[in-house]
């Protein structure tokens, strides 16, 4: 499973700040990243489904993303997913 990098992860390849992912923002990235369902990342976290579309909509929004597949690219060219 992919490491996740901290969460101050600030700065793209190209130097441009991004905004910061929360560390369980990160965290769901990374079960994201393994091809988690939502629910899947839900029930591994004890959290409720609507919890975990809650936090991907964050992610998406301040990775300027549409999907799932999108913000997995992101993420890694950014540093956040190892």
């Amino acid at each position: 499973m992919p490491k996740a990098a901290p969460a101050e992860t600030r700065l793209s390849p190209t130097g441009s700040a991004k905004p910061l992912l929360s560390a369980r923002e990160t965290e769901i990235l990374v079960f994201i990243n393994k091809g988690s369902t939502n629910r899947e990342i839900a029930d591994a976290l004890s959290l409720s489904r609507l919890t975990i579309e809650s936090h991907v909509k964050n992610i998406y929004k301040k990775l300027a993303v549409k999907t799932r597949t999108q913000a997995i690219f992101e993420a890694r060219a950014y540093g956040v997913l190892n």
